[in-house]
């Protein structure tokens, strides 16, 4: 196996659907160490506000699940999907047309169609980028084959059993106390979301997103959030409670970046696990 398959198969593995900031490499990581928060302190309730594929929720033990989107479509796709209601484009519609059709449609009704064709046929995984003829070399139909039935296998298995809210910004979100919250937002320093109704990808507001994280917290829950970089706010109660770096290369550069899962909850805890925290500066 050469080195650029064994990099692309250590970050999404050939039988997951890859998605753009998605946590397949890390989601099992990263759900362990909220389980064994929620278990040690008898917390049964976790609630995600990105939840995009899944890749930390599929390995979350907790008796009760819930998740949204901002992306409405790709929940619709995951909805109809559980529920055998959705209708598969057949092998001849997957073209550059038709996805074009469907990449500038600004109907705003949710489109699990649109959804599909963003999720399985997009360039280098970027939802809605542009057409990718070929993957591993192989024809596009192939690799939409193999990934929708995976996809599949995984919306009436695991998912069957996630309560879904109706898609929402994050800042929406209803919280009691008590709850677990798992934030995955657009890292800093790169694209937001994808907005149907401007056939582009929006500005993610980073330091709004913090504050209402910090908002969840006031109110009495345990907030988990994946990152970049440090918080981007003023306050000091956010501990790093894992981290990890990882290497991307450029043209000419070779540059080592760092994944952060920060915590903060009520100000009666003060830690998550057993590793060193990082407090946050």
């Amino acid at each position: 196996m050469n080195l650029w398959k064994q990099v692309k198969e250590s970050w999404c593995p050939t039988d997951m659907v890859a998605y753009q900031g998605g946590k397949y490499r890390l989601g099992s990581t990263l759900a362990g160490i909220i389980n064994d928060f929620m278990s040690t302190h008898g917390l049964e309730t976790y609630t995600e506000p990105f939840f995009g594929c899944g890749g930390v929720t599929r390995h979350i033990k907790a008796p009760v699940i819930t998740v949204t989107d901002n992306n409405a479509d790709l929940l619709q796709l995951w909805l109809e999907v559980r529920e055998g209601k959705f209708e598969r484009p057949q092998p001849e519609q997957i073209t550059p047309l038709v996805y074009a059709q469907h990449r500038n449609n600004n109907n705003q009704a949710p489109n699990a169609t649109r959804a599909f064709f963003g999720l399985f046929c997009s360039a280098a995984y970027r939802y809605m980028g542009s057409f990718v003829h070929s993957r591993d070399r192989k024809p596009i139909v192939e690799y939409v084959d193999r990934h929708f039935e995976r996809f599949t296998d995984e919306a009436t298995s695991w998912f069957a059993k996630v309560h879904v809210l109706p898609a929402q910004c994050y800042s929406k979100l209803s919280t009691r106390h008590n709850q677990v919250i798992y934030a995955d937002p657009p890292y800093h320093q790169t694209q937001g979301y994808w907005d149907t109704g401007e056939h582009k990808y929006g500005r993610f507001d980073a330091q709004a997103f913090w504050q209402v994280a910090n908002q969840w917290a006031e109110d009495g829950n345990y907030v988990f959030v994946s990152y970049n970089t440090k918080p981007l706010c003023q306050h000091k109660k956010w501990t790093a409670v894992w981290t990890s770096e990882y290497q991307t290369q450029s043209a000419s550069h070779t540059h080592v970046r760092t994944e952060y899962l920060w915590f903060r909850g009520p100000d009666q805890v003060q830690g998550t696990t057993e590793s060193q925290p990082m407090d946050a500066e």
